[in-house]
């Protein structure tokens, strides 16, 4: 008849370095046999659902057995992977350029990243001046579109009539939530806007209009 040790199996709840510790000392009492014959396992802090899942559930027939958190933020990454295919096959990889006025330097590298996985060629203009000077220094029609945090729109109105040129289309990046920012916004010279924090599918959706 088989005894309690034999049939018996051991979890232990540790981390990696606990777990050195705990086999030296199966090792120390002459258990080695226990370890040979699969009758201690090993469960890492945090203690997750899908960690228990290995022991008692391998065939993984519960939902518990998948932490949903980890799934939820798996399904997420897909639809942001699928959305930026869908975006850079819609408007990526057509020649089309950005004109980006941003003074922040953590703000004008998640842009240019998001524009670049999307196919769209970006330029970095710190302020009015330097956006003023990239435009006027290009012939008509080198931008496809300005993106920028502050106004400029304004000083290429004058240009454009004068020199009878296509309208150059400029997005606002706006942290003003208020009603009345779309009339604003137009008021000032811009075309649209996108509200900040940047939702990048707003953004691709404003853009797509103008390309």
């Amino acid at each position: 008849m088989a005894t309690a040790a034999e049939t018996t199996s051991i979890l232990v709840l540790t981390d990696s370095m606990q777990r050195q510790s705990v086999l030296k000392l199966i090792s120390d009492n002459g258990h080695q046999k226990l370890v040979a014959d699969h009758k201690v396992s090993f469960v890492y802090k945090p203690v997750k659902p899908s960690r228990f899942a290995a022991v008692f559930d391998p065939a993984k027939s519960r939902d518990l057995s998948i932490d949903r958190n980890r799934s939820s933020a798996l399904q997420m990454v897909e639809t942001q992977k699928q959305n930026l295919l869908d975006v850079e096959k819609r408007i990526g990889n057509k020649g089309y350029k950005v004109l980006l006025v941003e003074d922040n330097p953590v703000n004008q590298k998640v842009l240019v990243r998001y524009l670049k996985k999307v196919g769209i060629v970006a330029e970095i203009a710190a302020d009015g001046v330097e956006c003023t000077e990239a435009v006027f220094s290009k012939p008509p029609g080198f931008y496809s579109l300005i993106l920028t945090a502050i106004k400029p729109a304004a000083r290429f109105a004058g240009w454009e009539k004068e020199g009878k040129h296509t309208k150059l289309p400029i997005i606002a990046l706006s942290a003003n939530v208020m009603s009345d920012v779309q009339e604003k916004c137009v008021a000032a010279g811009f075309s649209d806007y996108v509200t900040k924090p940047v939702d990048f599918g707003d953004l691709s959706n404003a853009m797509s209009k103008y390309f």
